[in-house]
């Protein structure tokens, strides 16, 4: 649009104060600019701004100029704001131009865009005005066509799929524990006949017989109680690991557990004092006067200053000595195993066939990973809806699984039905997708501020599309490769991303390639363009006609 708007001052300031044609023109090619030049779209308006620089003793000082600029679209039209231009001594409040000095001006405009105006013509309509009387000077064509990339984007919002969680083994364990007496690592026969000590001797027998489940250790942890010196403990707490150790590796080998004698199967460590033991003990006994202890033991600075309050204190309160001191010196016994889980094909059976049999994780697992059709995963979804009504996942996925056959009316359903279940990241994003199908933007925008799902990010991105908010559109949707993606990129004007980024996508997709063109006719790169451009025409002919009214291209040859 360069060289429009000062031609256009030019013929009217001819016809008002009988300037040398001529000489204006010459003048003017290096006073104005016109930006965007062609027209484009952005967010869903056509927008312009001219500026031009009137030269010196050219504006006369009792003249004045009307500009109406106007978009016509085949019988249509849109009117433009009017501006009006005068001189020193014109009578009027519009912008003077002092014909001494000459005035920078700027014009700006915006109107909705509309699918006609594709192929508009900008114009000017001019109005010359001496005192009362006015002459209309004509029409000067100022630009042709608008540039509508930016309508392009496929609004192919992403919704968020919940994750199964499914772990398929398990680790675990079972403990046991032995008991001390003070400062010895003695272990009674009496603990060997405890409730807590035969019932792990009659897991590690049932766990040997029980196919899905597997010892992979036994770990003897000791622990000494704190009223003693620290490197007494420490000491004591490990000898009364190993001292257990010795019994209990008599079990295991009695039960012939598989690996019993390989390295490491056996570990033993001491813990030493076991001061948090105590204090929570402490917390939860009868002792009235437990609050007073606890801040005396945490007043003192010192650990050997602490452990001699202890003792002092031990004689004078007899729970402390008779019931709480006891219970720390001890040494836990972890017999540690993993739970193995069902294979893929046991849950696929089940999954169709006894679906009430499976976990929630495992039923979601199914759908997600084992499913061997979009109509089994929905199925597999039904059933996990029908034992788990509750679980905001089943109908959430169900939701993702009619969204991505194209039955995207069930699908809103399915993601109403999951957020009235659970609000969450997930279901926030899916509100959200659920509201811009409906053209509720600014609801869709609220949903998404409460999602951190890195698909709410990317519907974002779109949303920034439509706004014509492009850099941030490419920031959000950056790390999803994706058409709307490579658009953010091109508009935000980084063409060598863009490109990067629809050459991911291969080149089956005819808008893929389509925009590629695109990309190469913004950069220059004219002959790949029209190699691009005659891939995209070979799969979809209606294309070519597209692109020889699209004014990206209107430097090809």
């Amino acid at each position: 649009m360069k060289h429009f708007i000062l031609k256009t001052l030019s013929l009217a300031l001819i016809a008002v104060v009988f300037t040398s044609c001529n000489g204006w023109k010459e003048l003017a090619k290096d006073y104005y600019t016109v930006t965007p030049d062609p027209l484009e779209v952005n967010g869903g308006k056509v927008s312009f701004d001219i500026n031009a620089q009137i030269p010196a003793q050219v504006f006369k000082k009792t003249y004045a100029l009307k500009i109406t600029p106007e978009l016509v679209y085949g019988s249509s039209s849109t009117a433009l704001p009017a501006v009006t231009y005068q001189g020193e001594n014109f009578p009027g409040n519009n912008t003077v131009i002092p014909y001494d000095e000459g005035k920078a001006v700027t014009y700006s405009a915006s109107t909705p865009y509309k699918p006609e105006m594709e192929k508009c013509t900008l114009v000017a309509r001019l109005t010359g005005l001496k005192g009362k009387k006015a002459k209309e000077l004509g029409t000067i064509e100022l630009a042709k066509g608008v540039i509508t990339t930016a309508l392009s984007v496929k609004d192919e919002y992403l919704p968020s799929y919940a994750p199964s969680e499914f772990v398929r083994d398990t680790d675990t364990y079972q403990s046991g524990l032995v008991h001390f007496l003070v400062n010895s690592a003695y272990v009674r026969p009496a603990q060997l006949k405890t409730a807590g000590y035969k019932a792990l001797c009659d897991f590690v027998k049932m766990a040997v017989k029980d196919t899905s489940l597997v010892i992979t250790g036994v770990e003897f942890i000791g622990h000494a109680s704190p009223e003693g010196e620290a490197t007494l403990n420490e000491n004591l707490s490990i000898d009364r690991a190993k001292a257990v150790e010795k019994y209990f590796q008599k079990v295991i080998e009695k039960a012939q557990v598989a690996g019993w004698g390989n390295s490491g199967f056996y570990t033993e460590k001491g813990e030493g004092a076991d001061w948090d033991g105590f204090f929570e003990l402490l917390a939860n006994s009868s002792i009235s006067d437990k609050d007073m202890i606890k801040r005396t033991l945490d007043g003192e600075p010192l650990l050997s200053t602490k452990e001699k309050t202890l003792k002092s204190l031990e004689s004078t309160y007899g729970d402390i000595h008779d019931k709480i001191l006891p219970e720390l010196r001890r040494t836990e016994i972890r017999v540690k195993y993993t739970i193995k889980g069902r294979t893929d094909e046991q849950i696929h059976t089940l999954a169709i066939k006894e679906p009430n049999v499976l976990t929630a994780n495992e039923l979601i697992y199914a759908a997600e990973a084992l499913a061997t059709s979009e109509d089994e995963q929905i199925a597999i979804l039904k059933n996990a809806i029908k034992v788990y009504p509750n679980d905001y996942r089943g109908y959430n996925n169900m939701g993702v699984a009619l969204w991505d056959k194209g039955d995207r009316e069930a699908a809103i359903n399915a993601f109403g039905e999951a957020a009235a279940k659970s609000q969450n990241d997930i279901t926030a994003n899916n509100t959200a997708v659920a509201r811009l199908v409906k053209g509720d933007v600014a609801g869709a925008k609220a949903a998404l501020a409460k999602s951190n799902a890195d698909e709410a990010a990317y519907n974002k991105g779109i949303i920034a599309i439509m706004e014509g908010d492009y850099k941030t559109a490419a920031q959000n949707m950056n790390d999803l490769p994706s058409y709307d993606t490579a658009l953010a990129q091109l508009l935000a004007g980084d063409n060598a991303a863009a490109i990067q980024t629809l050459n991911a996508l291969g080149e089956e997709d005819a808008q893929v390639l389509y925009l590629k063109a695109v990309a190469y006719a913004r950069g220059g790169q004219n002959a790949k363009a029209k190699e691009t451009l005659a891939k995209a025409a070979a799969i979809d002919p209606t294309l070519s006609v597209k692109a020889q009214n699209d004014m990206e291209f209107r430097n090809l040859k």
